[in-house]
């Protein structure tokens, strides 16, 4: 916007002559104003329903602006760390009973005490990993376990690859948790354990076992 104002009449009219400025700075203000009110209602309407053209919006304008951008969502986890955490936890639930005759033990779901005070490490072992989603069925008899576990899709490791929550089976005669990784140590395995008198104690490996992951851990 330009606005001529022709200096001569300054001369024989200083009245007039300021008048004409102020007109011309009054008309360049409401000019102004105006622009700045149009963008600021087109602004409030995109804020409101979004850009209609671009798809955009206020906060990725102030985004782009800033240098800022949307918090990515957090990531799932994949079923092999769900796996790992079921295992660390059923080894967790496992210690709480350290100590405790098998027998006794009436606290923890899906136990049975199916032996009475003997012959409850399939019982135990397959109450802790049902009670952590790790299993499905109830197990009490340890010639049958490699069946069931492979049925449900667990899979024969080594030693070395065995992880917390896995499971070592002694052919035919007992079973425990594995309760640190590789099986290492006096602490190696969990599990209800004992000959006249069962109960839940850490042991090594002591005899050549098999051992059982889950598939996909």
């Amino acid at each position: 916007m330009s606005t001529t104002v022709n200096p001569s009449s300054s001369s024989t009219n200083p009245t007039g002559f300021i008048s004409t400025v102020s007109q011309t700075v009054r008309r360049a203000v409401t000019g102004v104003t105006s622009a700045v009110q149009g963008e600021t209602a087109s602004l409030s309407h995109e804020a409101t329903h979004g850009d209609t053209h671009g798809g955009s919006n206020v906060s990725h304008i102030v985004a782009g602006i800033s240098g800022a951008h949307p918090a990515a969502a957090p990531k799932k986890p994949t079923r092999q760390q769900k796996l790992r955490t079921s295992g660390i936890d059923a080894v967790k639930l496992a210690k709480k009973f350290l100590g405790r005759s098998s027998g006794s033990i009436h606290n923890l779901k899906n136990y049975h005490r199916a032996g009475g005070v003997t012959n409850d490490c399939a019982d135990f072992v397959s109450a802790a990993e049902m009670d952590n989603g790790r299993l499905k069925h109830h197990e009490i008899n340890v010639g049958t376990m490699h069946g069931d576990l492979s049925h449900e899709g667990w899979h024969q490791v080594s030693q070395r690859q065995a992880r917390p929550g896995d499971i070592a089976i002694f052919p035919n005669y007992h079973t425990e948790m594995v309760a640190n990784r590789g099986a290492r140590g006096s602490h190696g395995l969990i599990g209800s354990n004992g000959t006249s008198v069962e109960s839940v104690s850490y042991n090594p490996v002591f005899a050549p076992a098999v051992f059982y992951a889950p598939r996909g851990e």
